[in-house]
């Protein structure tokens, strides 16, 4: 199962931008490709001091041997600047294993 203590990703990304794809490569614990043959992934996003999350969607698998996997962004993802914590959950039959530890700054847009 993978280890998320050891390391965080962190993203920036700017306000209001859509329609892009953000990336990432999923390890095991000894930082090897997780095989994502036949999983099901779920991004979910919730702003820093929110209870709620803010979004969840659905992932798309890019190489499931490599465990690299992308998010496509949609128009009101990132309609707020800030920061917000991230997890990516993979369903493989019926283990439920998640990433956590991902941190997504929001910039504000230009003007600031």
């Amino acid at each position: 199962f993978p280890s998320h203590d050891r390391y965080m990703t962190i993203i920036k990304v700017v306000k209001g931008d859509t329609n892009y794809d953000i990336n990432f490569t999923l390890q095991d614990a000894s930082s090897a490709a997780f095989d994502l043959t036949g999983a099901t992934l779920l991004l979910k996003v919730q702003k820093e001091d929110v209870s709620t999350v803010k979004f969840s969607g659905s992932m798309a698998i890019v190489s499931a041997v490599a465990g690299t996997c992308k998010y496509t962004v949609q128009p009101t993802d990132f309609d707020e600047a800030g920061t917000f914590h991230a997890e990516i959950q993979a369903t493989i039959s019926s283990k439920i294993i998640t990433w956590t530890n991902i941190r997504i700054e929001v910039l504000p847009e230009l003007p600031k």
